[in-house]
């Protein structure tokens, strides 16, 4: 026989959707309070900043300083590890005048757990709809995309194990240098029909929520890449919408394949990375005088005298790709 008061029943948060918060509500863990803040916000439409978070406590207050709101939760270990608010004072004083409904307080976590849902019943969901159904639930409109940089990686790698294929991925920074994820394939192998089906595929999920105009796609320089990017829409003025430049770090060990040279390749990356044209220069003048220096000991006739001469690879890498 079971004894029914060893089972562990799933606790069930005191707070409801809707709800004001209150001294004395009980929460799961620390994450059900963090969700039930992020709906609260949301739909109150107020931003909070977090004063305080440890594995045991959480305080939460309005980011207007005039606003007296405040959360403050523990880890009761009298309540076996539950999360209890302590200390509130609410609701809010201050007016949300002007305040912008774009899920500012909804992290990566919060949004995941909203969507993914609807990934598993449609894994081929456009990111709009994604965003729809924030929209639908809170009245915000994810402005995610709207911070990054119109700048798109994108770049492919073998996959080694018992599945094999090629592993596609692109992705966009912010402005906090944070990498945000805009789609991943995995295909059977890289070659330009594969390509141009990611990047038709990217291209058609993202023109609802980044411009299509003025993006800079960074990849590897494959071939396949290369042709679908020249076949991309352009405007009505007849003009490009996408602009392409070349991987640095895909550079740099192309580099190093035709010279095995890891100070030579070193000093590639650094005159890359030089963001003074007076330091590029000296960089390259550096490189220049190794393969004078080389050239000297070597025929003219020589069959293999090209791996000899680094800079003058380098410079026919088509400089202001380089990225």
């Amino acid at each position: 026989m079971v004894d029914p008061s060893r089972l562990q029943i799933t606790f069930v948060s005191t707070w409801e959707d809707g709800m004001h918060f209150s001294k004395g509500l009980t929460f799961a863990n620390k994450e059900a309070v963090k969700r039930a803040l992020i709906i609260y916000a949301a739909k109150d439409n107020r931003n909070f900043i977090v004063r305080r978070s440890t594995k045991t406590k959480l305080c939460d207050a309005c980011v207007n300083t005039n606003c007296k709101w405040y959360v403050r939760a523990f880890m009761k270990a009298k309540l076996s590890g539950l999360w209890m608010v302590t200390s509130y004072v609410g609701p809010h004083s201050c007016v949300p005048f002007g305040m912008r409904r774009d899920g500012k307080m909804m992290d990566s976590n919060f949004v995941a757990s909203e969507i993914v849902g609807k990934l598993r019943q449609n894994h081929t969901a456009r990111i709009d709809e994604l965003w729809e159904i924030i929209h639908t639930k809170y009245n915000h409109k994810l402005s995610y995309y709207k911070y990054c940089r119109p700048v798109i990686s994108i770049d492919g790698t073998h996959l080694y194990g018992k599945y094999r294929g090629v592993l596609m991925i692109a992705m966009a920074t912010d402005a906090n240098q944070k990498v945000l994820p805009l789609a991943f394939a995995v295909v059977d192998k890289e070659s330009g029909a594969s390509w141009g089906w990611f990047l038709e595929c990217l291209r058609i999920s993202i023109e609802h929520v980044i411009p299509n105009e003025g993006i800079c796609i960074i990849f590897d320089r494959h071939k396949g890449i290369k042709c679908v990017i020249a076949e991309w829409p352009r405007g009505e003025d007849g003009n490009l919408q996408v602009f392409h430049r070349y991987c640095l770090r895909h550079v740099a060990s192309n580099f190093n394949t035709h010279f095995d040279d890891p100070s030579l390749k070193a000093l590639a990356l650094k005159a890359g990375h030089a963001t003074h044209e007076a330091k590029f220069e000296s960089i390259m003048q550096t490189i220049k005088d190794v393969e004078i220096n080389a050239l000297r000991s070597v025929q003219p006739d020589d069959s293999h005298i090209a791996r000899y001469m680094p800079y003058t690879y380098l410079m026919s890498e088509d400089l202001d790709k380089w990225t």
